[in-house]
């Protein structure tokens, strides 16, 4: 799994943190002390959520079946990519032409 862990976030977020205030101090050393006004907390970032896996097309796909599995256990319904149908056919599947949709 990709990503940071809430604690690394964290440290990061402070480290920038320090980063801009001491970039903020160098600057504001040149120029006149001036009252400063309070910045507003900011709002805690939301965990982004997991991309889903996208949809396949279902216009390129042909649902394909066979009677028997190939091994113990196999698959007996599949959807292949029209480019790939021939090649299923070969191998004992049956293009399914009952639509359970």
């Amino acid at each position: 799994m990709a990503g940071l862990t809430k604690e690394q976030r964290l440290a990061r977020e402070a480290e920038k943190q320090k980063d801009i205030a001491g970039q903020s101090e160098q600057a504001n050393a040149n120029l006149p002390e001036a009252p400063e006004a309070p910045e507003a907390p900011e709002a805690p970032e939301a965990p982004e959520a997991p991309e889903a896996p996208e949809a396949p097309e279902s216009h390129n796909l042909i649902h394909m079946s066979r009677f028997v599995p190939s091994h113990p256990g196999g698959p007996v319904e599949a959807d292949v990519h029209l480019n790939d149908v021939h090649l299923w056919i070969d191998e004992g599947w049956v293009k399914d032409t009952s639509e359970e949709a």
